[in-house]
């Protein structure tokens, strides 16, 4: 249904309309004007009271049919229900925007014939509650009413014939917190200080700060933010060092309860978790004030926003989850990432990863941007569809006899779809790698795009050979330089220039301060010895044992699966 146009049902077939309606005729100016006006009985509320506005048009003789926009307050109100009343209906035309607070609703009269004068219509009601301290505002706009009298348009056809109407103006509801109100008053007691009370901004502070704590403590984090929104509005110059440290401590638990406030239910049709709009839409938009108070006074909470969902708990298997576009959109909209927690019992975390259903080829697809830690992945999405965490088969035959920590660096990293097996369930952990393999590997984690073509590509390198794209990526990031024209792709790699690719890759966080020497540093090349240090400074070469490196031997496949998982871990 587009926007300022009547959906008019099969109904008015009866009034022998001979062709479809596409616009609301204007029609002659009435002697009598009618008015539409929203009204409630509850213009002051608390938090977590309902509040009930009715639809109200007065002074119509004949109202078949009317569409309106409703403008609210969403951070203020959450709409629960909208519902036409009497004998007018919603022939499915109601559009409701719960991020951008909107209420779109076309409504028709059942029974075109009836055109008694009616001094008052009940025509709809709105259900909301109250989430947030403030004025909530509402206002009709976009308003078009039309009666039953039809003549005939311009184009020789029968219409419908629009009148006018107009607005009684913005209707307020005021909002108090529920905390700030006694609900058991000493007889003869004002709810306000008298004229001769003085509140000092350090008692207010604490009063404050208690009833943040009193909310939170009450898992409401909503009613948490408003308290903490009012402190912080005043300032916090005045707080005491003990008080900004438990403003800090406050707002940190602020943040985990609102991160941990989505509600999911099961979509029956996909067998999976969904999550829900109203508690997603609320906990995003908290969210997101928390970290913009946070980062102006200073509180010093993460940057990232996390909207954190526990997926098969109590379970031994994952459980997915169904993301629709308009949460995808709401997510990118807001910057938010998902954070999917598991229980990880009876799972082998290494071989975890997040994956996400296509329709096309009917099979999953791992998510490679998804970061692990400790009992979750954090991915950033704007794709619908259904995500599921999920433990990757390592079956290899011949990585039983190799060191504990290689094997897991095999399965960690076969599960992260880095490196794979060689052929027939065999990885071949003692065989040497590559140079242009590692690039391979090196590029993957760090999601560099393949180039194809690329004009100053290494003289021995063929843009037919399945490493190119990947040796290509890695020279224009600088992560490679060759002797200049040449990149010796399928020599074996050595130890200390696997180290020289990590740092120029810049994946080291730590520089080398460390004066203690490999007792075979005369060994190590002189363009490798800071990298060298560099990489066993950041932990990620620990030698062949009795302090020695052999920076010239070869890498092997699983010496060069255990550094990268080293490397991962400490990104």
């Amino acid at each position: 249904m587009k926007y300022m146009r009547l959906v008019i049902p099969v109904i008015v077939l009866c009034l022998m309309i001979t062709a479809p309606l596409n616009a609301i005729a204007s029609g002659q100016t009435r002697a009598i004007t009618s008015t539409i006006s929203m009204e409630s009985d509850t213009k002051r509320v608390t938090t977590g009271d309902k509040v009930t506005v009715k639809i109200v048009v007065r002074e119509v003789s004949d109202l078949y049919g009317i569409q309106f926009l409703i403008k609210y307050d969403p951070s203020k109100l959450s709409l629960e229900d909208v519902k036409p009343l009497g004998d007018y209906k919603d022939f499915s035309g109601q559009k409701v925007d719960h991020i951008n607070g909107t209420i779109l609703l076309p409504v028709l009269r059942e029974g075109a014939s009836s055109t008694s004068s009616e001094a008052l219509l009940n025509i709809a009601e709105l259900r909301f509650t109250a989430k947030a301290a403030g004025n909530a505002s509402l206002e009709i706009q976009q308003l078009k009413a039309i009666s039953s009298d039809t003549y005939q348009n311009t184009a020789g056809y029968k219409d419908l014939r629009e009148f006018a109407i107009t607005t009684s103006g913005v209707l307020n509801i005021v909002i108090q917190n529920s905390s700030t109100i006694d609900p058991n008053p000493s007889p003869g007691t004002s709810p306000n200080p008298s004229p001769g009370t003085v509140t000092t901004p350090g008692s207010e502070a604490k009063q404050k700060l208690q009833s943040v704590a009193k909310a939170l403590n009450e898992q409401k984090p909503q009613q948490a933010l408003d308290e903490l929104t009012t402190l912080l509005s005043k300032g916090v110059s005045a707080l005491s060092v003990a008080e900004r440290e438990e403003l800090k401590s406050l707002s940190q638990q602020l943040l985990q309860q609102l991160q941990e406030s989505v509600q999911t239910t099961i979509d029956s049709a996909v067998n999976a978790n969904k999550l829900d709009d109203e508690s997603l839409i609320m906990a995003i938009q908290a969210i997101s004030k928390l970290t913009g108070l946070a980062t102006t006074h200073n509180l010093q909470l993460p940057a990232d926003k996390e909207v954190h969902l526990q997926l098969a708990k109590g379970k031994a298997g994952a459980q997915s989850l169904l993301v629709t576009l308009s949460q995808a959109q709401l997510l990118e909209q807001y910057n938010v990432s998902l954070v999917l927690n598991y229980d990880a019992t009876n799972l082998q975390k290494h071989k975890l990863g997040v994956y996400l259903w296509n329709e096309s080829t009917t099979s999953w697809d791992y998510i490679r941007s998804a970061k692990q830690y400790k009992d979750g992945f954090k991915l950033s999405t704007n794709k619908p569809g259904i995500y599921a965490v999920m433990e990757f088969p390592t079956n290899f035959a011949d990585i039983d006899m190799i060191y504990k920590e290689a094997q897991h660096a095999i399965e960690a990293l076969s599960a992260k779809y880095l490196m794979l097996g060689t052929g027939d369930n065999k990885f071949s952990p003692n065989k040497e790698i590559t140079r242009a393999e590692f690039v391979a590997l090196v590029t993957r984690i760090l999601n560099l795009d393949p180039l194809s073509q690329y004009t100053d590509s290494f003289k021995d390198v063929d843009l037919k050979a399945w490493y190119a794209a990947e040796v290509n990526a890695a020279k224009k990031a600088g992560i490679i330089q060759g002797d200049g024209s040449n990149f010796n792709p399928n020599e074996k790699l050595t130890r200390e220039a696997m180290a020289v690719m990590l740092v120029n890759a810049g994946l080291l966080n730590t520089k080398a301060q460390a004066t203690d020497k490999f007792a075979d540093d005369a060994s190590i090349s002189d363009w490798a010895k800071d990298a060298i240090y560099q990489a066993r400074e950041n932990g990620l070469i620990k030698g062949v044992g009795s302090n020695i490196l052999s920076p010239k031997s070869s890498a092997t496949r699983a010496d060069v699966a255990v550094i990268l998982l080293r490397l991962i871990e400490q990104q």
